[in-house]
């Protein structure tokens, strides 16, 4: 039995009518369509205008629905560390995803790749936390989302990271914001460099409201502040966590 009120479901089979024409039957269940309802606070004609784009999209040549059934092997994830991890725990009906975010070469992958394949490797990671995140409430018959922590170590301020920053970032932060945001409950940063408040200066101003009302910037006990989180088995062994015997080793 699904965890949904009796007023939401209601308004789910009222926004599942006015696009039973575009909706697949892969993405056709009452979370995906509570998602865009609660992303838009119940606001009926807004939260269809916005997923009907989406389905849009979804019925594209991009093939959202299957790009999935492959492997993650786009020549762009040899450079781009990005894990779905497990359940959180800690936080109830969440998803951990970890993304090694210093360490990605995004000015070299920006400079190897078109920005079509950049996009299909970027499809195919959000889908496949869609995907994970579909299965559990399938399961557990509760709403599900992706806790996603950012690790920013090795991040280094220079020339090319304000670049990017002022450059391509923008988009693809709206590209996320409009197809995938719903699924995050919150970007958790770590290990936030020094020059963290030079960045969030630059970032902030077009960053949507959804998206920066989510992300959590953990300070220097940021070890103790993720294990309120998250259990120690799903979080990477270089962080060296108290009592961790953990599932995803680097």
């Amino acid at each position: 039995m699904l965890n949904i009120l009796p007023q939401e479901i209601e308004q789910i089979k009222s926004l599942r009518d006015k696009v039973a024409d575009i909706i697949s039957p892969y993405y056709d269940t009452d979370f995906n369509l509570l998602r865009w309802l609660k992303k838009y606070n119940f606001d009926f004609n807004e939260a269809l205008l916005n997923l009907r784009a989406h389905l849009e999209f979804r019925n594209s040549n991009w093939h959202p629905d299957k790009v999935v059934d492959g492997h993650r092997d786009h020549p762009v994830h040899k450079h781009s560390q990005i894990t779905i991890t497990g359940n959180a725990v800690k936080t109830p009906n969440s998803i951990v995803c970890i993304e090694q975010t210093g360490r990605i070469d995004y000015w070299g992958i920006l400079h190897t790749f078109p920005v079509n394949e950049i996009m299909k490797a970027l499809i195919y990671d959000y889908e496949n936390m869609l995907k994970k995140v579909m299965e559990q409430e399938a399961e557990t018959g509760e709403q599900t989302s992706i806790l996603y922590i950012m690790d920013l170590s090795e991040l280094q301020y220079n020339a090319q990271l304000l670049e990017i920053l002022q450059g391509s970032f923008p988009a693809i932060v709206t590209f996320i914001s409009e197809h995938y945001e719903e699924i995050i409950q919150c970007f958790v940063i770590v290990n936030a460099p020094l020059f963290m408040s030079a960045i969030w200066t630059i970032v902030s101003p077009f960053l949507p409201i959804r998206i920066k009302n989510k992300i959590k910037i953990l300070g220097s006990n940021w070890k103790g502040e993720i294990l309120e989180m998250a259990i120690p088995n799903v979080l990477p062994s270089s962080w060296n966590i108290p009592g961790q015997d953990p599932v995803y080793t680097e």
